[in-house]
């Protein structure tokens, strides 16, 4: 048990790269500001507390830009590179899913590699960017227009767009069929 403990520490000194939340600035990822050292998500006026893995674990995945994060690296960025069972890191995950409401945003499983932090709603690359201001402002920093409206994909506002002219055919012929009786 001993040898466990040093070989722990000796990994946690030598990795060096591990997140510190207190020195993380505010940034936004789709529509969801991140505060990292609040350990907050706010979305929408909502705003979600999460632990403080759970937090690094965003904060690693949202600095790969949309690429892979592989597991070793997300355990040398938030654990420090300690020996951990594979079940701490899928349970963050899995407390990361479910705290984050924006659908904007997907965490997706790459089997065999690791995972990565998506935008959904846009085809570039997810970027992060430090938020500087007040932290209690309605709209984002740097933007002018606050908080960006959440678009879906192009197929799901042709569904949407489909649903809503059906919709008004099948208002239209109950209309008809109720005068028709009347």
């Amino acid at each position: 048990m001993r040898d466990v403990f040093a070989m722990n520490e000796a990994r946690a000194a030598h990795a060096g790269s591990e997140i510190v939340l207190a020195r993380e600035s505010p940034f936004r990822l789709a529509g969801t500001l991140v505060r990292p050292a609040a350990l907050e998500l706010e979305f929408q006026s909502e705003t979600i507390r999460v632990e403080p893995r759970v937090m690094q674990v965003l904060v690693a995945l949202s600095r790969t830009g949309g690429e892979p994060a592989s597991r070793e690296r997300l355990i040398e960025c938030c654990w420090g590179g300690r020996l951990v069972t594979d079940g701490a890191l899928n349970r963050s995950i899995a407390q990361l899913r479910k705290a984050l409401r924006d659908p904007g945003l997907e965490i997706r499983t790459i089997p065999r590699v690791g995972y990565t932090l998506r935008s959904i709603s846009a085809a570039e690359p997810l970027e992060s960017r430090p938020i500087a201001g007040p932290r209690n402002s309605t709209a984002f920093p740097g933007s002018t227009k606050g908080p960006q409206p959440i678009t879906g994909s192009a197929s799901s506002r042709r569904v949407a767009q489909v649903a809503a002219v059906v919709a008004v055919v099948l208002i239209t012929l109950g209309v008809v069929a109720w005068e028709l009786i009347a």
